[in-house]
């Protein structure tokens, strides 16, 4: 062989295996794929045989977290050749990337690909984007800011529990489900979880998706599960070492879905196992998938402290503090319950109005059930250090020692209390739930000063909204009074 045929060869050699490395495994193909997502409206969800795809350098990103990554940043071809992602499972690994990662909401279900034929794995992958990059810039700074609100309900201090309560609580609260016939109005937008941090609009999968990511977040293990034959969805959340039902969309409280009502929150659907969630008593959920190792065995929340709470719960100082219903009496209780079940009374309120709720389920061959619940009608939220609750026509006051006094009567028995972006109190009366009536600080500070003259700066309101309690607010409070 010649120089000159030797260096073409030798050329040849290199571009081949080094040049385009893609032809080191053979032949290229190209195929097209769907995932199954829930952010579109599907439920019929397949989880793919495996979720471990390290590649070939042990330091280097899972597959999971690269695609997730490239999606981030509206890739346009993400190659995954070293993952040897097999082209057989692709669609169901896909579509679990995008559904286990609710940031994704604007990464579309169609998708093309190459693959290596000889190998049966995939070479890159080609996604489809429902938003253009600046739009997608634009919301995940809504996702982002949201999800930050929503987090900045809890601390490194919080059980696991607690913060599956308060995160809980949050979305139902926060969340609203739309009038919506899925056949017509249905829209994208309501199945993901930036439906929640957008407008608060959103469908089960929305409320199941938003779960999802702040508890992760939060480094509390959450999955999500789906119900082709129910066309729902809800979580499963790991709590020590045993996983749990959590169904968000069924303890949002509200009596009329035209209405999002402050405050109203059930826990009928949350932390239950598997066996009591398939009852009446938890409405019926059947046919859910999700990964095996999710079984939810454990009985320990199936019958717990929560049940009967239709308000929030709150966590503070590492204590749960909440509102227990007494029906025959229609007083609520603030009560202080610490990490190891010890309950004590920090207040007892009149709430003076007993209600009862119907709602409607339907088990595995369509039969229809009635769920009655009851609801005192007792509402409480936190702002500046202080629980504020509906008793009957009142708005009252108590801080965690008991201290109580009057911010002043609604006009009619509240419905729904709770706190705005401006950090004002919020309230809705049950005549007309559909009108938001603020509180101003300004209105009530004078009951803060006389109640709490001579004591220190943790019992006076935020007055001047720099997110601080401290000598300022108090000097304003002095010049108001």
């Amino acid at each position: 062989m010649n120089k000159k045929l030797a260096f073409v060869f030798l050329f040849t050699f290199i571009f081949i295996f080094v040049v385009s490395p893609l032809s080191a495994f053979g032949l290229v193909r190209s195929g097209e794929g769907e995932a199954v997502l829930l952010q579109e409206g599907e439920y019929d969800i397949e989880r793919a045989s495996s979720k471990a795809y390290a590649g070939n350098n042990s330091s280097a990103l899972t597959a999971e977290e690269y695609i997730h990554s490239a999606l981030l940043s509206c890739t346009e071809e993400i190659n995954v050749a070293a993952y040897r992602i097999p082209t057989a499972d692709f669609s169901a690994y896909y579509s679990d990337v995008i559904n286990d990662n609710p940031d994704l909401f604007f990464v579309s279900s169609s998708f093309e690909y190459n693959y290596y034929p000889s190998m049966g794995t995939v070479a890159n992958i080609y996604p489809a984007y429902s938003m253009s990059n600046s739009e997608v810039e634009s919301a995940l700074e809504i996702f982002n800011n949201g999800a930050d609100k929503a987090l900045s309900e809890i601390d490194s201090s919080m059980t696991d529990l607690q913060k599956a309560v308060i995160l809980h609580d949050y979305v139902c609260e926060n969340a609203h489900y739309p009038q919506v016939d899925l056949n017509t109005n249905d829209k994208n937008i309501y199945h993901t979880a930036y439906g929640l941090f957008y407008d608060g609009e959103v469908v089960c999968a929305g409320y199941t998706l938003a779960y999802s990511y702040l508890m992760n977040k939060a480094g509390v293990p959450c999955e999500y599960v789906s119900s082709d034959a129910m066309s729902h969805a809800w979580n499963k959340v790991k709590i020590g070492n045993n996983w749990y039902n959590v169904d968000c969309t069924w303890d949002d409280f509200d009596y009329n879905t035209s209405i999002s009502v402050k405050g109203s929150v059930g826990h009928f659907h949350f932390l239950k196992s598997d066996s009591v969630f398939a009852t009446q008593v938890c409405s019926f959920h059947y046919n859910g998938v999700t990964y095996n190792s999710c079984a939810a065995n454990d009985t320990s929340y199936d019958t717990a402290f929560w049940d009967d709470v239709t308000s929030r719960i709150y966590a503070v100082d590492g204590d749960f503090y909440y509102l227990k219903p007494d029906f025959s009496t229609s007083n609520a209780s603030l009560i202080r319950r610490t990490v190891g079940g010890v309950e004590t009374e920090v207040k007892k309120i009149f709430v003076g109005v007993n209600l009862g709720i119907q709602s409607y389920c339907y088990d595995e061959n369509g039969t229809e059930y009635i769920n009655n619940r009851a609801d005192l009608l007792a509402r409480i939220t936190l702002l500046d250090n202080r629980f504020y609750i509906t008793a009957g026509r009142n708005i009252i006051s108590v801080n965690t020692s008991g201290k109580t006094y009057s911010i002043g009567n609604a006009s009619y028995y509240p419905i729904g209390l709770g706190v705005n972006g401006n950090k004002n109190l919020v309230y809705q009366n049950y005549g007309s739930a559909e009108t938001i009536q603020e509180l101003d600080k300004l209105e009530y500070f004078n009951a803060h000063f006389e109640a709490e003259k001579g004591t220190n700066y943790n019992n006076y309101p935020d007055i001047n909204y720099d997110g601080v309690i401290n000598a300022k607010d108090y000097a304003m409070i002095i010049k108001k009074a």
